[in-house]
């Protein structure tokens, strides 16, 4: 199935990837990924977005960006990306494209927006760079489990107390394969990715037939919302 022409919900996450040119890093050392998670910050708040969740790899960037207008995510990301891949050509001396055409975002409903959060918090563990989470420092799993203070996450709105409270447990629980496929499928294609009412609403709102078949709501469990 094709990727879905981009539309934006404001006041929805959206799962966003983006990748390296031919899958190159994109990072190189400690300031590159400070410096990206700086300018992410500042271009978040510029634009209207809030900055939910996110995992810095290598070689690509998984965020959860609740956009507060049509434009937010787009302007959010272009400004950031722009200027890193600019900044970081300079530095490394290298020209030609730092990322790997446009972003792919994914509206997300309550119940998958735990599970892709999870999903990308947990990409460092997965990929044997780390044996928790929390060892990785370019992720929100520190600020989620531990507290930490997070210049990108402040003011989010999400997760909830409740949540957060439980979210160690959350992160412990074993990968489920179906649920790993359904976020992968759903990156690539940027249909939305929830229950079958959620999609029902997008589909609503936007005009758009953005339904997959098999749909219908995840399993529940006890992380559930």
């Amino acid at each position: 199935m094709g990727r879905q022409a981009r539309i934006v919900f404001p006041q929805i996450p959206h799962h966003i990837t983006q990748r390296g040119n031919y899958l190159q890093d994109v990072f190189f050392e400690d300031a590159d990924w400070r410096q990206y998670l700086t300018w992410l910050s500042e271009y978040a708040h510029r634009y209207d977005s809030e900055v939910w969740a996110y995992c810095l790899m290598a070689n690509h960037v998984h965020l959860i960006v609740c956009p507060h207008s049509q434009e937010s995510l787009s302007r959010t990301l272009a400004a950031t990306h722009t200027r890193y891949s600019q900044w970081i050509n300079r530095r490394i001396k290298r020209g030609g494209h730092l990322w790997q055409g446009r972003f792919s975002s994914c509206p997300l409903d309550d119940d998958y927006l735990i599970r892709v959060t999870r999903y990308i918090e947990m990409n460092p563990v997965r990929a044997g760079l780390v044996a928790k989470p929390v060892d990785w420092p370019w992720s929100s799993a520190r600020a989620h489990v531990q507290g930490v203070q997070d210049r990108l996450l402040a003011g989010a709105s999400w997760p909830p107390e409740d949540l957060s409270s439980r979210w160690s447990e959350i992160l412990s629980e074993p990968d489920d394969p179906e649920i790993l496929a359904a976020i992968k499928r759903h990156s690539r294609t940027g249909r939305p990715l929830g229950s079958a009412s959620f999609i029902a609403t997008l589909e609503q709102t936007s005009g758009l037939h953005l339904r997959t078949h098999p749909r219908g709501r995840p399993k529940k469990d006890h992380f559930s919302i």
